[in-house]
C-alpha cells in the first residue's frame, strides 16, 4: 500500500463535481450554517453564466452553506488574508486552471492558503482542486501565460485528473496517458461521483 504524505492541514475536500457530493460533503463538515468565501476567479473570464457554475452556486445555497462570492484578482496577499479570516470555508470554484494558478501565485493565496489550511474547511471543485496537487500539467491545451511552470501548490502528494469517466471528456481524457507517464507522479484519476477528503496525515476517496 502506498503512503502519502500531506503537509500539516485538515479538513480539506477535493472534487471533480461537487454539485455530485454537496450533500455528503455538508453533513460530513457539520456546521448549521458555514460561512463561506465563493472563489470564483478560475471561471471569471468565461464561465459565469454556465449552468454548472450556477449550480454550484445553486447547490451551496441548498445545503445551507452562507456563501459571499470573491475573486482573488488584482488583489493583494493582505486584502486576501484579512477578507477569508472570518470565513469557515474556502470554496475555490472550477473553470481555468492554468488563470487561477497564475492569479493565485501573482496576488499571494498560494501563501494565504499555506497559512490558513490549518484552521479553515477547504473545498476544491475541479480546477479548484487541481490546484492543490502537485502539478496542474495534465490539462489539456494550457494558454499563454505568466507562469514559469505548471507546479501546483502541492498542498498534496499528487496531481487530480478530474472528470475521469466523464463520456463527453474521454478523448481529451485517453490522451493524457503518455503525459502521466512522462510527469512521473502519482496521479489520481478523479470521477465526478467522488471526492477526496484529507485530514492532514491520511487521505481517503469516497
Amino acid at each position: 500500500m502506498i503512503k502519502l504524505k500531506f503537509k500539516d492541514m485538515k479538513n480539506i475536500y477535493l472534487t471533480s463535481q461537487f454539485v455530485s457530493v454537496a450533500s455528503k460533503i455538508k453533513k460530513d463538515i457539520n456546521l448549521q450554517k458555514p460561512k463561506t468565501v465563493f472563489i470564483y476567479t478560475a471561471a471569471e473570464e468565461e464561465y459565469l453564466k454556465e449552468d454548472w457554475f450556477l449550480n454550484n452556486k445553486k447547490v451551496l445555497l441548498e445545503n445551507d452553506f452562507d456563501i459571499v462570492e470573491y475573486s482573488i484578482t488584482n488583489k493583494t496577499y493582505k486584502e486576501i488574508k484579512d477578507f477569508i479570516n472570518p470565513f469557515d470555508v474556502i470554496f475555490v470554484c472550477g473553470g481555468n486552471t492554468f488563470y487561477l494558478l497564475e492569479k493565485t501565485i501573482e496576488s499571494g493565496f498560494d501563501k494565504v492558503l499555506d497559512e490558513v489550511l490549518d484552521e479553515k474547511i477547504y473545498i476544491g471543485h475541479s480546477a479548484g482542486s487541481v490546484l492543490l496537487g502537485n502539478s496542474v500539467a495534465l490539462k489539456s491545451n494550457p494558454p499563454k501565460t505568466n507562469l514559469k511552470n505548471f507546479d501546483g501548490l502541492k498542498q498534496v502528494n499528487f496531481t487530480i485528473v478530474p472528470h475521469w469517466g466523464r463520456e463527453s471528456a474521454r478523448e481529451a481524457k485517453m490522451a493524457l496517458f503518455e503525459k502521466m507517464y512522462d510527469l512521473g507522479d502519482n496521479v489520481l484519476l478523479l470521477k465526478d461521483t467522488s471526492y477526496i477528503f484529507t485530514d492532514g496525515l491520511n487521505y481517503t476517496i469516497y
